[in-house]
């Protein structure tokens, strides 16, 4: 607990210098970061195998990086990273022992360990857990997208009447057939909005008419309650439009956006979509394992959870998951890469030569699962149901899944809960630092804000996206001479996430994870301003149309690609 303390403290006190103490110390979390700031030269090209090594000093001076964009992909501890290779070799050394003996337990201690991670009882007999292990949020949405375009398909209403075009289904609701409804936001995140358009076009192929329904939630935001109206709205807009016959069949609803990000009221949110009629709830919790403290998916009112270790647990890359409560709905849930172990729409029947009572216990045989079986092959691996499709998909690297409980082990020991804490903390101050240094604007409130936080760029730096793409690309561009003065020589460059377009301006989202440090906020915060100056600079100083079209001397077209 004392550890605890010290990693609340330090966001809301730093030290003088600025370099506030993470976890139990700076020097555990740099030590277990180190390899995330080895100073490698990035050529932009792979390497000639058949070459001779390169000599001394080929690297370029001050090409350190400052990770500022955690949210992203994330980063693994040394010590995570040790487990997963340890885990690799092992599999590359004994392939036969390691699938036969290995595999199929170390999935299951991941998945029991995950299931106490997210304070779920998954002490079960069967296979079928509530959790399922996969590998990005990504799969997990398209697991539930799946779902949804089979049961429109089963349930067959309302079917268009021009032969499954979408000009058919247009008229088959203005002739009064209720629609399936599939509600998002503006701001769900691209790959899940994308699932949910493969399901509806699905569904229109099969001669159902489904509609995604997009609430608009507005950014900048000033309260959590500008949301609720959103949703408050857009419901009031369906019933209008469909009154009671129509069918609202899913909400998806983000716990914390990617961009712009915004902690959105899930509970909120899920108890209004409730008392709206929505049948059934699917949160996309992909930043929240990590960044939010307390996550617990069963204490919400919804069907389906899904989220990223990867991202702020610590996990290598990649591993996530899919929560579902409801047995039932699971075995209605597949995963899409179908392998040894899918059951199909026949209820589930089970492969050629499974040994007796293989379908009702998975796990009876000792080796825990029946795929496929006969004297000279076995698949050992995953069981029955939903959860034996996960942990079974082939010869792939497992390594990440395996290594889930040694990264939630890390979390743990550095603070658990009161890494979220620190974390949140550290963000909020950057945010404040930028906002009084660029005369900029904090485009969330406070409860709203995670350990990521939308600020906007001074601006001299412009509002449309290919300015936006420029400013990432001059940071991150190492050597980036404004970052270089910033730090006095002892960074090269910054990464950061692409900037947003919104209300005339350019946003950057900050973010805050365990291996940063106030100093780092303060190189940001000086970088930028140095960046903005010379560009306020060349846009007083040019003299005609031609030179702004051609670019001239404008610092952000200094770069044009990514060296």
């Amino acid at each position: 607990m004392a550890s605890e303390a010290r990693i609340v403290g330090a966001a809301a006190d730093a030290t003088g210098d600025g370099r506030d103490q993470l976890f139990v110390g700076e020097k555990l979390a740099r030590a277990q970061f180190a390899h995330l700031f080895d100073e490698v030269p990035d050529t932009g090209t792979l390497p000639d195998w058949g070459a001779e090594p390169a000599g001394e000093g080929t690297a370029e001076p001050g090409c350190r990086w400052l990770r500022l964009n955690n949210g992203s992909f994330g980063a693994c501890p040394r010590d995570v990273l040790q487990v997963s290779e340890r885990w690799r070799r092992r599999w590359l050394a004994n392939p036969d022992r390691f699938w036969q003996r290995d595999l199929d337990r170390g999935l299951r201690e991941a998945t029991r360990a995950l299931a106490s991670f997210l304070g779920l009882d998954d002490k079960k007999e069967k296979g079928d857990e509530a959790v399922l292990l996969v590998d990005n949020l990504t799969v997990a949405s398209t697991m539930v997208a799946d779902w949804f375009t089979r049961v429109c398909i089963m349930d067959g209403a309302p079917r268009s009447t021009g032969g499954g075009d979408q000009a058919g289904g247009d008229r088959a609701c203005s002739a009064g057939g209720p629609a399936a409804i599939v509600l998002v936001t503006n701001h769900t995140y691209r790959a899940v909005r994308k699932a949910f358009a493969a399901a509806r076009r699905n569904c229109l192929r099969a001669g159902v008419w489904v509609e995604v329904v997009e609430v608009v939630v507005p950014f900048p935001v000033r309260s959590v309650d500008q949301v609720v109206t959103a949703y408050e709205q857009t419901l009031a807009q369906i019933r209008r439009r469909h009154g009671t016959s129509c069918r609202l069949k899913l909400a998806v609803i983000d716990h914390v956006s990617s961009l712009p990000a915004l902690a959105l009221p899930v509970e909120r949110l899920v108890a209004l979509c409730r008392s709206a009629g929505v049948e059934r709830v699917f949160v996309d919790g992909a930043h929240a394992p990590g960044m939010v403290a307390g996550l617990r998916p069963a204490a919400l009112d919804i069907d389906f959870y899904a989220g990223n270790l990867h991202k702020w647990a610590f996990a290598p890359s990649t591993v996530a998951f899919l929560h579902c409560g409801s047995e039932e709905l699971r075995g209605q849930l597949h995963h899409p890469v179908i392998s040894h172990h899918y059951y199909g729409d026949d209820g589930g029947a089970m492969p050629l030569h499974a040994p007796p009572g293989a379908a009702d216990d998975p796990s009876a045989s000792g080796a825990v699962a029946t795929g496929v079986q006969s004297s000279d092959h076995q698949v050992t691996v995953g069981g029955g149901g939903v959860g034996g499709e996960c942990r079974m998909l082939g010869t792939r690297d497992y390594s990440a899944m395996l290594s889930v409980p040694a990264c939630l082990a890390f979390f743990k020991r550095i603070g658990g809960d009161a890494v979220c804490t620190r974390n949140r903390a550290l963000v909020l101050r950057a945010a404040q630092l930028l906002a009084d240094r660029w005369g900029a604007v904090i485009g969330t409130p406070v409860d709203m804000v995670a350990t990521t936080c939308m600020v906007s760029l001074p601006p001299a730096l412009g509002c449309t996206p290919e300015e936006a793409l420029r400013v990432r690309v001059c940071l991150g561009n190492a050597p980036c001479p404004f970052v270089q003065e910033a730090s006095l020589g002892s960074a090269g460059a910054i990464a950061i996430q692409l900037p947003i377009v919104a209300d005339g301006k350019l946003w950057l989202r900050l973010s805050a994870a365990a291996y940063n440090h106030w100093r780092e906020y303060e190189i940001l915060c000086e970088s930028v301003l140095r960046l903005a100056r010379a560009r306020q600079q060349f846009l007083e100083e040019r003299s005609s149309t031609k030179a702004a079209m051609d670019g001239g001397d404008d610092p952000l077209c200094r770069f044009g690609t990514w060296k």
